[in-house]
């Protein structure tokens, strides 16, 4: 969960001017979980891109609105009060990086979500909040998902032959991960039904890997590995 000292340090990041900030345990794990701010020996620095994705983060997936809510006005309310800040299902059980979609392109292609187009170095991804990617236009014309995290990070590098089978030539890459990954599945489940864009699966060729992809909403067609003899 995601308890009000953190709250309070994402607040006075948002709203600060600077961009160097201690490094404590709870904002290293919470910047690794979603990939933001740059370690400078015992310092995390945060552009301002970071700060209007954290800014996103609050709002999305606790209902805190940071342009009207500060670590002054929140440190000291009790649950109460502080419910009137943030929706209740929001705190009182959601796991840091729920609702959150970890997500690129095949080889070669711009990344276009939320607005925006990224070109992304090979191994990099982007982790933004579903009703971030949900509240804009997405530029691609199907979703892949990838239940393997090794396939995922190394989908560069994957045999052509395989994505041959692909019918669609610039489709959203989203990792998915197995039953005991942690992955949102909930999430990945919500922006199919969302969306009206066709849905693939990349997964291991073997009955846990079937299980998973045929338990996605819409599913057209399932990928696996080249085995070669």
């Amino acid at each position: 969960m995601m308890d009000k000292r953190l709250i309070n340090t994402l607040l006075r990041i948002f709203h600060s001017p600077n961009t160097r900030f201690a490094s404590g345990r709870a904002i290293s794990a919470f910047c690794n979980e979603y990939n933001l701010g740059v370690r400078q020996g015992s310092s995390l620095v945060f552009t301002d891109v970071h700060k209007a994705e954290i800014g996103r983060i609050l709002k999305g997936e606790l209902g805190i609105d940071p342009a009207t809510t500060t670590a002054d006005s929140w440190k000291d309310l009790g649950r109460a009060e502080s419910l009137m800040l943030a929706r209740d299902e929001k705190l009182a059980g959601r796991t840091v990086g729920d609702g959150r979609l970890r997500m690129k392109t095949l080889p070669r292609r711009i990344l276009q979500v939320v607005g925006s187009s990224w070109s992304l170095p090979d191994r990099a991804d982007l982790g933004l909040d579903l009703n971030a990617v949900l509240g804009d236009k997405i530029g691609h014309d199907a979703l892949l998902i990838i239940e393997n995290l090794q396939t995922f990070d190394d989908i560069h590098t994957i045999d052509p032959k395989v994505m041959d089978n692909l019918p669609a030539h610039n489709p959203l890459v989203i990792y998915r991960g197995d039953t005991q990954g942690g992955a949102r599945v909930d999430a990945i489940h919500a922006l199919i039904r969302n969306t009206k864009l066709p849905v693939f699966a990349f997964v291991d060729y073997d009955p846990a890997g079937l299980i998973i992809a045929l338990g996605l909403p819409r599913l057209e067609g399932i990928l696996a590995h080249v085995c070669k003899i």
